[in-house]
């Protein structure tokens, strides 16, 4: 599945996942056929897809990577994409930048040009069962300059007002309360039961040691599976639903109620372990 552009369908109570598009803007023969319903997508700017190497420090993964890097930095993420919507009349709006986040958000201008300290990166929205709001992951701010070692993290956002988006309001965007802070929240979907469902890179059990885990396979950051809140209570009752080694993406919950994700694993020993016992020493790093 593409990393690079995601879009659903708004109508009624029903969620259509309607294409998965490697371009950053609709073909022309997209644009002409005026579907019927609203379209809601993300926007993002090239990245490096994946970078091998025999050594693991070598090797680099970004988040358009299909064993996607969760980092928020802007080398894994670069910054200059947005949260946009499509209705059926061919009008385009930028939502993100409508709820005053992005480049230009505060003014008229485009959102184009260098993206410091103000630059985002969006990701994976989703619609709720009940077509009132969308989730979606976005990495809010970028270094100012070289100097700058912010760190930056993906967090879930909500579009809060979405049957005022569709009528002509401006979006309204807000941070979805009790997620885990100062972790990448990823890939997130409705439950049947309020709960959130998202895929995190908080390590298994809180413990700060483990961070971040690495993948079997590259040694390179990845998720720490699937975790549920209920943003309504304090705390957020955080469950940590599956762990996996290699990390999971993409979870949606399907009109049976059963919740269908992707999960990589390498099924073999340590492949580095195994490296680290021939003449490369200590596998080049």
């Amino acid at each position: 599945m593409c990393h690079r552009g995601h879009g659903f369908c708004v109508q009624g109570c029903q969620v259509f996942k309607i294409f998965c598009a490697i371009s950053l803007a609709f073909s022309s023969s997209l644009l002409a056929s005026n579907p019927a319903n609203p379209l809601l997508y993300v926007t993002q700017v090239p990245m490096p897809d994946e970078i091998n190497n025999r050594t693991a420090s070598a090797t680099r993964l970004s988040c358009a990577s299909a064993i996607q890097n969760p980092l928020g930095d802007t080398r894994s993420a670069g910054r200059g994409g947005a949260l946009m919507l499509r209705m059926p009349n061919g009008t385009v709006r930028n939502l993100t930048k409508e709820a005053g986040f992005g480049l230009g958000a505060s003014s008229t201008g485009n959102a184009t040009g260098a993206q410091d300290g103000a630059g985002i990166a969006v990701q994976h929205p989703f619609v709720n069962w009940d077509a009132t709001r969308a989730i979606f992951s976005m990495a809010v701010g970028a270094p100012s300059g070289a100097a700058d070692t912010t760190i930056f993290y993906w967090q879930l956002y909500e579009v809060t007002n979405l049957p005022q988006v569709l009528a002509g309001a401006a979006a309204q965007i807000a941070a979805v309360p009790n997620q885990p802070a100062n972790y990448n929240n990823l890939h997130a979907c409705y439950g049947t039961n309020g709960r959130i469902i998202f895929t995190s890179d908080q390590p298994r059990g809180g413990l700060v040691s483990l961070y971040p885990q690495r993948d079997e396979y590259l040694l390179q950051p990845i998720n720490t599976g699937l975790w549920s809140i209920d943003p309504t209570v304090a705390g957020g009752n955080l469950r940590h639903l599956v762990h996996a080694p290699s990390g999971i993406f993409q979870p949606f919950v399907d009109h049976a109620g059963r919740l269908l994700f992707i999960q990589w694993d390498h099924l073999s020993r340590d492949v580095e372990a195994v490296t680290d016992r021939t003449p490369i020493p200590a596998n080049g790093d």
